[in-house]
């Protein structure tokens, strides 16, 4: 079996993790892809893995946000969010995650999905494995902290 070149320690990790975005000439077209590249910890040892992103479908103008978020740049830091709403009736907590990449000056957001199931379990995992910093949005505007 070969020697897989994408493995790291743990020396080399750190707990940022990042959105990349390349472009794709397609018949005259520039097409943007974007990925989460990031190092999971499997059997003891760190393996990169790329994970695909999408822009969400019913938003058309999100592309000119994320070209501004951007601007220069091949990559911008992945923030993972978790916001806990509260039933009014019940007082119970249900917590909703998303993901967010913000421009330099901290002053434009754009949303970004995983593409499918198994692309959003990575990147779960990936936060896991990093023990990457969630930032926690409550309803009530207490401040929940960060995990």
């Amino acid at each position: 079996m070969a020697k897989d070149n994408n493995k790291t320690t743990e020396k080399d990790q750190n707990k940022v993790i990042y959105l990349e975005r390349e472009f794709v000439h397609v018949n005259g077209r520039d097409y943007a892809n974007y990925f989460v590249k990031g190092f999971f910890r499997v059997r003891g040892e760190f393996v990169e893995k790329r994970i695909r992103m999408d822009v969400p479908r019913n938003d058309n103008g999100m592309y000119d946000v994320l070209d501004m978020v951007f601007e220069d740049r091949k990559q911008v830091e992945l923030y993972k969010i978790a916001k806990i709403n509260r039933d009014m009736t019940t007082g119970r907590k249900t917590t909703t995650y998303r993901y967010e990449v913000v421009n330099e000056a901290g002053d434009l957001r754009a949303r970004v999905i995983p593409s499918g199931e198994s692309n959003s379990a990575l990147l779960d995992k990936l936060f896991n494995d990093l023990q990457a910093e969630i930032k926690v949005e409550d309803e009530d505007g207490e401040d929940a902290g960060d995990n």
